[in-house]
């Protein structure tokens, strides 16, 4: 929905309000941040069809499922029992599966 971004930076997911479409000079407004969940460097970051939620890939061989906005009871997801790294994560455009995909060419499907 352009409001957002979202960059993986070292271990750290960063959500920033996205700049006004016309030019204008001056800082990113950093919007949330999560630097404690991922113990290896974030190498990919994807986001829901809705834009509700943010979905990263790890070295450290996990995918996590975070929130944009706070969802009362929420906490952020961990899906791990991958045998390599994964290099990709998308839902379903449902929303009801999460697709993942490693560097050995395996495929994990999971239920959301």
């Amino acid at each position: 929905d352009l409001k957002f971004f979202a960059a993986g930076i070292g271990r750290k997911l960063k959500i920033y309000e996205c700049p006004p479409l016309e030019k204008q000079y001056g800082p990113l407004v950093e919007y949330k941040k999560f630097t404690t969940y991922h113990k290896g460097d974030i190498t990919k970051v994807t986001w829901s069809p809705d834009s509700r939620f943010i979905i990263t890939c790890s070295n450290e061989m996990t995918v996590r499922i975070f929130s944009l906005h706070k969802i009362k009871g929420f906490i952020p997801i961990s899906l791990a029992g991958h045998k390599s790294k994964p290099r990709v994560a998308i839902f379903s455009q449902s929303m009801e599966r999460l697709f993942t995909l490693c560097k050995s060419g395996s495929l994990l499907i999971w239920k959301w």
